[in-house]
């Protein structure tokens, strides 16, 4: 794998964004793919391919239920996301035996789900169970 542009500092404005992958896909037309830090950034470089009429794949990270929902319509190929749940439970946990005198490690690892075409209708329905 060959990364041909990587770029920091874009933030979450989205006309700045769209500007950025447009000019990044002119600029590398052979281009096989993207893979972002957020699915905010995914979403939109999403945008972009259709309006190209491309079809690549684009990963991102946060596992939103918009992008799940293009996961699962097989839009697009995954995610990945911490689970706040799981990150809240070993909160307590940990909390828990503070408070009980156990001693606790320094860095608590809360894991990552890789959400793909096959658990993602699962996850989707996870997530908006939590949220009512």
């Amino acid at each position: 794998m060959e990364i041909v542009v990587e770029k920091v500092n874009i933030y979450s404005e989205p006309l700045k964004i769209k500007e950025e992958i447009e000019k990044n896909i002119e600029t590398h037309p052979k281009v096989k793919g993207i893979i972002a830090t957020n699915d905010t950034l995914s979403l939109i470089a999403f945008e972009v391919m259709e309006a190209y009429g491309l079809n690549m794949p684009i990963i991102g990270t946060d596992g939103t239920n918009e992008m799940i929902e293009l996961i699962e319509e097989r839009e697009l190929p995954g995610t990945i996301a911490q689970n706040p749940f799981d990150m809240g439970y070993l909160s307590v946990e940990t909390v828990k035996k503070v408070i009980n005198g156990e001693s606790v490690d320094k860095h608590i690892d809360s894991g990552v789900d890789i959400i793909i075409k096959g658990i993602a209708k699962q996850r989707l329905e996870f997530q908006k169970r939590m949220l009512k």
